[in-house]
């Protein structure tokens, strides 16, 4: 139902925009003949009711929340997946002091060693 409801939102602000464009294209035809005042007069007000539904359309539009879009994973998450593929082929290889450097050269720590420090600390 929320969506339904931005979907409808959306299809009459593009309904409203049409006929307002329409009531606009008619007043620039009607501005060539000078004679015709009155009938661009009457093009003015139809221009001020469709001005004025669209704004109407816009208000509830701003109202209604666009459904929210999938969150990525965050940094934490990605590293914790690259530890644990680097854990795994630690067991295929055997080549333990090999991973260990590589892990060095990464600029952000490793998630698990983090917390023993702060826990060391705290006791100390």
């Amino acid at each position: 139902m929320y969506q339904l409801t931005w979907i409808q939102v959306m299809a009459d602000l593009d309904t409203k925009l049409s006929a307002f464009e329409v009531v606009h294209k008619k007043i620039l035809k009607l501005q060539t003949d000078a004679c015709l005042k009155d009938q661009v007069v009457a093009a003015y007000v139809e221009l001020q009711k469709a001005d004025c539904a669209l704004s109407n359309v816009l208000i509830r539009a701003r109202a209604v929340k666009k459904p929210a879009a999938p969150k990525a994973k965050s940094a934490s998450r990605k590293r914790k997946s690259k530890s644990v593929k680097v854990e795994g082929q630690n067991e295929e290889d055997g080549a333990d002091e090999n991973d260990e450097e590589e892990e060095e050269d990464e600029p952000a720590p490793p998630v698990v060693p983090a917390p023993k420090r702060r826990k060391g600390r705290k006791s100390a």
